[in-house]
């Protein structure tokens, strides 16, 4: 099984910046996130909001080496994924570490892990079976991350976090783009003149429609 968390660029840009705005004090985050999955083969959180622990009554205490949410902050997001179904990834920041392989330190295990189950990871998966739980640590020139496997109860390697930094329209993958170019001319529209009426206009851009259809399947057809 391969694991993956994967964010929007704009949003992983947003979080990394927030979290590595203080060299002298660590930051602290929450992330929701859906959930891509195919049994025995991969898990890919979808990273779509972000909860900063903005100010101090977010955070229990904060510290140049260590950081911990408040109670009401932490039962809040905790109760927040029950309620509507998200995944959750803790996120932090190391910002003393300028190292090329930034490491959970033995704080972080204590609080993900305790004793047992005593941990935040062995909470969230009695209080809330099925739902994901994943942890980032940010350097400042690198990352790790893992996610708590009940079944096993530990925690394994993140595999991968990957940035998404655009989305190709689906109809892309039809056309080629020399056909795109083509279609997308014969598309182009004159402006419209006054002496126009509103009847003649709707009839006359319902046949514009129609001929770009049939020119679609057309070409479709003769793919197959």
């Amino acid at each position: 099984m391969k694991y993956f968390i994967v964010f929007p660029e704009k949003l992983y840009l947003e979080c990394r910046n927030f979290l590595l705005r203080d060299l002298y004090n660590e930051q602290f985050g929450y992330l929701l996130a859906g959930v891509n999955q195919v049994t025995d083969q991969y898990v890919k959180l979808l990273v779509h909001t972000f909860l900063p622990a903005k100010n101090h009554d977010d955070l229990e205490y904060q510290t140049t080496g260590g950081i911990c949410p408040s109670p009401n902050f932490q039962m809040g997001v905790y109760s927040k994924c029950k309620k509507e179904g998200h995944h959750l990834i803790d996120m932090h920041s190391h910002p003393f570490d300028t190292s090329g392989y930034v490491q959970f330190s033995g704080i972080d295990n204590r609080y993900e892990f305790g004793n047992g189950r005593e941990g935040v990871f062995g909470f969230t998966a009695m209080w809330n079976p099925g739902m994901y739980h994943a942890s980032i640590v940010f350097g400042q020139n690198s990352l790790d991350a893992r996610i708590y496997c009940s079944e096993i109860g530990r925690a394994v390697p993140i595999d991968e976090i990957r940035i998404l930094r655009s989305i190709i329209p689906t109809s892309a993958l039809l056309l080629s783009n020399q056909q795109r170019a083509t279609l997308i001319h014969t598309r182009k529209e004159t402006p419209l003149q006054t002496t126009e009426f509103p009847n003649e206009i709707n009839v006359r851009e319902k046949k514009k429609k129609n001929d770009f259809w049939r020119r679609v399947w057309k070409w479709l057809l003769q793919q197959l």
